[in-house]
């Protein structure tokens, strides 16, 4: 039997850039494959959309549990707030900006 996927990260690394998805051509659909198995190997609901083949993306989907969301926001390193509720989009606006006008 395998072990799961979060015992084995060096293993899964070591895979992952073994593989060439050198530009051009970019061929990365074996990576998109390799990621692919192991998020459904994981639960995870996974689609492949790809306009060239050799080229595609992969989207996960990790479900929710129906509690309104929660976002630590950190800031060079440092956690400055939690955001959640209605207003989560427009404080992290606020925390970006903020951000932006002190440089």
């Amino acid at each position: 039997m395998t072990s799961p996927i979060y015992a084995r990260p060096l293993e899964m690394l070591q895979t992952l850039v073994r593989m060439d998805t050198t530009n051009p051509p970019g061929n990365e659909i074996l990576c998109i494959q390799y990621l692919d198995s192991l998020l459904q190997a994981a639960g995870l609901a996974t689609t492949i959309l790809a306009k060239d083949p050799n080229r595609p993306n992969l989207i996960a989907r990790l479900p929710g549990t129906g509690e309104a969301p929660r976002a630590p926001v950190y800031v060079d390193g440092v956690k400055v707030a939690t955001l959640e509720g209605p207003s989560l989009v427009r404080d992290f606006q606020r925390i970006v900006e903020d951000y932006v006008a002190r440089m």
